[in-house]
């Protein structure tokens, strides 16, 4: 029930950034489970506003997983910007499952891949029976806007 209360809270990206808003989501994990979380970020991040809540929303469904299935002790979120592009990764030490035997029921996999395609970014995944699980999404950054501080004071000002 928390969880979906959760969800229906508005998301602040556009005003707070991206990473205010997942080291918001992680203080609400380790709230809730007993799940110890960190999430290490690049400063200026040149995204998309659009690029940015996709991947907030990836990274939401990913912690959603981890919470219902994997049964892990920690959680490792990085985003970190390249020459080219920015990569979410989402690790845990959970469980881990075989990717070819995913129930066709489930749509939380399918969602992040087909966020991951509207903002032409490419989605990895690896995972193994008592291995934990690995999710990598790379997007292109976006060129054409000011770092992600810059955009962030003009936001508030």
């Amino acid at each position: 029930m928390r969880l979906f209360l959760y969800q229906l809270q508005p998301i602040e990206v556009e005003k707070d950034g991206l990473v205010s808003v997942l080291h918001h989501r992680l203080a609400s994990v380790e709230g809730r489970a007993d799940i110890k979380a960190r999430l290490l970020a690049d400063e200026d991040i040149s995204l998309t506003t659009q690029q940015e809540v996709a991947l907030y929303f990836i990274a939401q469904e990913a912690l959603n997983n981890i919470l219902r299935h994997a049964q892990a002790k920690s959680i490792e979120i990085k985003l970190l910007q390249g020459p080219r592009n920015v990569n979410l990764e989402i690790v845990d030490d959970g469980h881990g499952f075989d990717p070819k035997k995913v129930e066709p029921g489930g749509m939380g996999l399918r969602n992040m891949k087909e966020r991951t395609l509207q903002i032409n970014g490419k989605f990895k995944l690896v995972s193994n029976p008592d291995q934990g699980t690995r999710i990598n999404v790379s997007v292109p950054r976006d060129q054409s806007t000011k770092s992600y501080k810059q955009k962030r004071r003009r936001r508030k000002s």
